[in-house]
């Protein structure tokens, strides 16, 4: 792993590819991160003649056309130190970012008193996946207050226990949780919306937050609000085939969401779904006879990336379709 600190350019992460070759490390097995450890803007190859082009990238590479020679050379010596188990070479660089010195003689802004901190302004509602609910209330002035906040799920024996990540970690971050502030009529207003992803366990939930306020510590908690699965599945047509009748099941495009639905289709356009199921229901003189088909073709169909069920029937069907999380199409 190479950490590079800033915004490494095409050609310059190509050179260091070639360099870890050479110091013994496959290309396979290299990988280049950016934005890591430190940004000093872009990190361009050490081309004089592309630095003199100016442009964003030239303009933003601030340390010259020779950085990107240097931060290679630095790269080489300690992929060589790893390679051979030797001792990272010295560090002359020394760098602080502290500007506490500076800070020490602003003065603090003054806060302003909170009316009634502590008092719920908005309740969240039940939502289905892909919705977001919102949660809102009197807390402290950001000068001196930056709210916690924390999400619970009500367990089977009626206790609430904190939301975890697959990890294992408490959701106490404002990753799943965005928090908002305004100051409206004087009141310290601050409010998180939650948007459940697709896969989002069902239940019920509430939100918890505490902060400080007038000097004094407050805690406020939210009503119940309920997640459960989502009926906005959409499925195509069923189309008769040499080999039987299909159809495409997807999810409902959300461009206003910030979660992605599938990273590799655009947000405006539906997104196939990869683990489900359709069932095809089939009417005739001898009765109704239903089949499943749970492995969909994931194929593109009009520069649409689309996720084909199919069964080796031929006549007249009735569809429906869900994933593998509850979702479903409408009734």
């Amino acid at each position: 792993i190479l950490p590079q600190p800033g915004e490494p350019l095409t050609e310059y992460g190509v050179r260091l590819l070639a360099l870890a070759g050479q110091a013994g490390w496959s290309a396979n097995n290299t990988f280049i991160w950016g934005y890591s450890l430190d940004h000093v803007g872009y990190i361009l190859a050490p081309e004089k003649a592309d630095w003199d082009m100016g442009g964003t990238e030239g303009t933003t590479t601030f340390w010259g056309w020779k950085q990107g020679q240097r931060l290679l050379d630095g790269d080489v010596a300690l992929m060589r130190s790893l390679r051979d188990g030797s001792s990272a070479p010295e560090d002359e660089f020394e760098l602080n970012y502290s500007y506490n010195a500076i800070y020490d003689l602003v003065p603090a802004p003054p806060a302003v008193p909170s009316v009634r901190p502590g008092r719920v302004v908005t309740e969240p509602g039940s939502i289905e996946r892909f919705q977001t609910t919102s949660f809102a209330w009197e807390g402290g002035d950001p000068v001196v207050d930056f709210p916690n906040v924390l999400m619970q799920q009500q367990m089977p024996d009626g206790s609430w226990a904190a939301v975890k990540r697959s990890n294992g970690s408490i959701i106490d971050s404002l990753a799943e949780l965005h928090l908002k502030y305004r100051l409206i009529t004087a009141a310290h207003v601050w409010s998180l919306d939650f948007e459940a992803p697709l896969d989002w366990p069902m239940g019920d939930y509430r939100l918890l937050a505490s902060g400080v306020a007038n000097g004094a510590a407050y805690e406020v908690e939210s009503e119940a609000f309920k997640v459960t699965a989502s009926a906005s599945l959409q499925i195509g047509e069923p189309v008769a085939t040499e080999n039987g009748v299909e159809v495409t099941l997807a999810y409902a495009p959300r461009p206003g969401n910030y979660r992605v639905i599938d990273p590799l289709v655009d947000e405006s356009t539906p997104a196939p779904v990869r683990y489900g199921e359709v069932r095809f229901r089939l009417t005739n003189g001898d009765g109704a006879s239903e089949f499943i088909d749970n492995s969909p073709r994931i194929e593109v169909l009009d520069e649409r990336v689309v996720a084909i069920y199919s069964v080796p029937i031929s006549g007249q069907v009735q569809v429906s379709g869900r994933d593998d999380f509850g979702n479903t199409t409408p009734p």
